[in-house]
């Protein structure tokens, strides 16, 4: 008799306190597609609470009408998917090095290098045939403009500008391709100062598609032939960096600087008289 009743208090305690009804997804549901009726639950759970077996969640009738299943989400809430590599900013500013900011050899090397790399300022009248400096404006403005929508680092639009001048002081072009010109220069310029580079796809997309991608690449080809690959022709920016490892007080000043700059890339035709 003893034997007999630790087997009924052991099936007891084995025995599954949760209802068929009560799962996600029941045999009955799924074969006859009849849903159990929501009287039929209610009265379950409030059998199982008086018994003391298991107490469950209170139901939302609001959610719930008669002939509708309940229904138990057993997921995990969705987390919003942030890729680890994104960028949380377009570029990161990089530290001053003392033994390069602070050596009167390497200024030296940037006022020569910029002697030796600097355009022709009378090549409207001494090389180019087909276009005017309303065109060069206009081109310049087209940089500045994508630049911005870029999101490029600040001294991208003074380099590419650079090239635009060294290029139009070597070689005449027509007036159609002063666009595919300004496209390739902001290119180049992307892939040598911006941390995340513009693409051949993006430049033809900010054309309108009107200079394909198969053009950008043959005249990034030709400017670079044009310009021996000489394409670090020192900006503002570098000898703003020199002056200001000197007189760390210039660091305020570099907002107005950047915008001073570009005004004066952007106006650079007035200088060409």
């Amino acid at each position: 008799m003893i034997m007999m009743t630790s087997a009924d208090e052991l099936a007891s305690s084995l025995r599954c306190a949760e209802f068929l009804a009560d799962s996600p997804s029941t045999s009955t549901l799924l074969h006859t597609g009849t849903p159990t009726p929501i009287n039929q639950v209610q009265q379950c759970r409030e059998h199982r609470r008086r018994s003391g077996r298991i107490v469950l969640q209170p139901v939302n009738h609001r959610r719930l009408s008669h002939g509708q299943p309940t229904v138990v989400s057993r997921k995990r809430p969705s987390t919003v998917d942030v890729r680890l590599n994104s960028a949380q900013h377009p570029s990161v500013p990089s530290c001053q090095d003392r033994s390069i900011h602070r050596d009167e050899r390497v200024l030296e090397n940037l006022l020569i290098t910029e002697e030796n790399l600097k355009s022709n300022h009378l090549y409207f009248t001494s090389v180019q045939e087909h276009i005017e400096p309303l065109h060069r404006e206009q081109a310049v403005e087209w940089i500045c403009d994508v630049a911005k929508e870029e999101k490029c680092d600040a001294d991208v639009f003074p380099l590419a500008v650079s090239l635009i001048d060294r290029f139009l002081s070597l070689q005449n072009i027509f007036r159609q391709d002063i666009q595919v010109l300004a496209g390739v220069c902001l290119f180049i310029a992307s892939k040598v100062k911006a941390p995340q580079p513009m693409n051949a796809a993006r430049v033809s997309y900010y054309t309108a598609d009107s200079v394909k991608v198969h053009d950008v690449l043959s005249w990034e080809l030709l400017v670079l032939a044009h310009l021996n690959w000489e394409i670090t022709s020192p900006t503002g920016f570098d000898f703003f960096d020199h002056l200001s490892a000197r007189l760390p007080s210039l660091h305020t000043l570099r907002p107005a600087f950047t915008s001073v700059l570009h005004r004066i890339q952007r106006c650079g035709f007035l200088y060409f008289y």
